[in-house]
C-alpha cells in the first residue's frame, strides 16, 4: 500500500518511519509513505474506510 501525505515544506526527520509504523500498527498492513506538496493530491471526494473488525 502507498500512503501519500501532503506536507507544507520539509517533513520532520523520522516522520516517514513513524507514519509507516503507525499505519502498520493500526491496519496490519505495511505502507510506503510518499510526501507531496500541499494541493498536489486530487480532491476527488473518494474516502476509503477500513471497516474490518478484529474482534
Amino acid at each position: 500500500m502507498t500512503l501519500f501525505v501532503e506536507v507544507d515544506g520539509t517533513p520532520a526527520a523520522g516522520l516517514q518511519e513513524k507514519l509507516g509504523n503507525v499505519v502498520r500498527e493500526e491496519t496490519k498492513l505495511r505502507a510506503a509513505i510518499v510526501f507531496v506538496g500541499v494541493g498536489e493530491l486530487a480532491n476527488d471526494g473518494k474516502v476509503i474506510e477500513d471497516s474490518r473488525s478484529y474482534e
